[in-house]
């Protein structure tokens, strides 16, 4: 189909996307959303993809009490507070692109459902 991916490579872009948003600094945006008293789920920017995960990360590890650096795992250390685990972070990446790709499957779904489309091989 024009302008769509094959599923693999869509999958593999949407991976690395993920991998680049927490490298270059999503914990801590998240971070300031909690800060700015935006509780985990209370508002659009609470639920969207990515803020959701890094959000409960950072809920999960203030519940624990690991104190460090903010920005933990493979983006380099930033930002002062609690930190962490790369585990954690690990976690937290995965959970977000299982939920991009789920959310990309459910848009191309219903892209191929709706009529006003033509899909062009």
């Amino acid at each position: 189909a024009v302008g769509v991916r094959p599923r693999q490579a869509l999958y593999r872009a949407i991976d690395r996307r993920v991998e680049h948003m927490f490298q270059e600094g999503l914990l801590d945006e998240a971070a300031w959303l909690l800060e700015s008293g935006a509780a985990p789920g209370s508002c659009c920017g609470a639920r969207a993809i990515g803020y959701a995960q890094a959000i409960d990360l950072l809920v999960h590890t203030q519940q624990q009490g690991h104190q460090g650096t903010r920005q933990g795992g493979e983006g380099g250390e930033q930002g002062q507070g609690l930190a962490a685990t790369a585990d954690d972070v690990r976690r937290a990446v995965a959970e977000t692109q299982r939920a991009t790709r789920n959310f990309a499957k459910r848009q191309l779904t219903w892209l191929r459902g709706d009529a006003t489309f033509a899909w062009l091989d």
